[in-house]
């Protein structure tokens, strides 16, 4: 278990370099991991900023995140008191945020997959496909996009995500 704290004010971890290096694609990407929202993560802002989406990870094939990316979002709603869980992506500097979600209670497990192959990336949360796109280009080489919170607002308290990784089936 590796625990990502983001501190309060800031939007992202420490040391949060140390975690991106680029990667190379032969083809095919398998990834997976199961995360847990500690109620750390819990925050209210009583205004709209409350619905913004805060990035838990993904990958990136451009070096401009907003030009070609897949990634999982995450936002805690006070109202459900569960954190809803979706997928945020930009294709071609389109952004695209699925309508589906999952939500997870906090300290319960959270599995999340992005797979590549084809042409076809898919990518999951607890099973739940949130979204999938075919025709997407091939691609050399990208980047694991890690936590980042916000939106607007910086993270209002330390925060604590554990992570687990259980499947990187990298070709």
């Amino acid at each position: 278990m590796k625990k990502r704290i983001i501190y309060k004010g800031f939007r992202r971890p420490l040391f949060w370099l140390l975690y991106r290096g680029v990667k190379k694609c032969k083809g095919e990407i398998g990834m997976a991991f199961r995360h847990e929202f500690t109620s750390s993560c819990e925050y209210d802002f009583r205004d709209e900023q409350q619905f913004d989406w805060n990035k838990l990870w993904g990958i990136s094939t451009n070096v401009n995140i907003h030009e070609e990316s897949y990634r999982f979002v995450w936002r805690y709603n006070p109202a459900t008191d569960n954190f809803e869980i979706t997928s945020y992506c930009y294709i071609k500097g389109k952004k695209i945020i699925s309508k589906d979600f999952v939500k997870v209670k906090a300290n319960k497990s959270l599995y999340t997959t992005l797979d590549y192959k084809d042409g076809l990336i898919t990518l999951k949360a607890n099973g739940k496909k949130l979204v999938e796109f075919g025709g997407v280009h091939e691609f050399e080489y990208y980047y694991i996009c890690g936590l980042y919170f916000g939106g607007t607002n910086k993270a209002p308290h330390k925060m604590r995500i554990n992570l687990f990784k259980f499947r990187n089936n990298v070709k």
